[in-house]
């Protein structure tokens, strides 16, 4: 069966006790402006792609490497850096069913942009693992 990557970590990040809720503050796909669809603070989780599958010739599966993006925006400097945290943390070396290994790019999560004034933005890549095929 084929997989959602960016689905699949942002299901299993709603169902970590982190306070994300698909839909409400926890969304697929690219960073959107906030509007009354999209909370203030919100993470955005999107695919992306690492390296070329890995196949032995005449097998009739494949190892897949997807790259998975994971951008947050938070309000308030303090809670966002928490909410990072406990995203990096979480997502670092998780079990996602279907998925032999999750693996962080980074050794710690990218503040792009701090502001007392407007919006604070982290980022995460996050490397997943699974065979595709029988």
């Amino acid at each position: 069966m084929s997989k959602n990557p960016p689905l699949d970590v942002a299901n299993f990040l709603a169902g970590a006790g982190l306070g994300l809720t698909l839909g409400t503050n926890l969304f697929i796909g690219f960073m959107r402006a906030e509007s009354s669809l999209i909370a203030s603070d919100a993470v955005f989780v999107s695919g992306g792609s690492a390296r070329s599958p890995s196949r032995t010739m005449g097998e009739s599966f494949e190892i897949r490497y997807p790259l998975v993006n994971v951008r947050v925006r938070w309000a308030r400097f303090e809670e966002g850096s928490v909410k990072v945290r406990e995203i990096f943390n979480a997502l670092r070396a998780a079990s996602i069913l279907g998925y032999l290994d999750v693996s962080s790019i980074q050794s710690e999560p990218l503040l792009l942009s701090a502001s007392t004034e407007a919006k604070n933005f982290w980022f995460m890549s996050f490397l997943l693992v699974y065979q595709e095929g029988a």
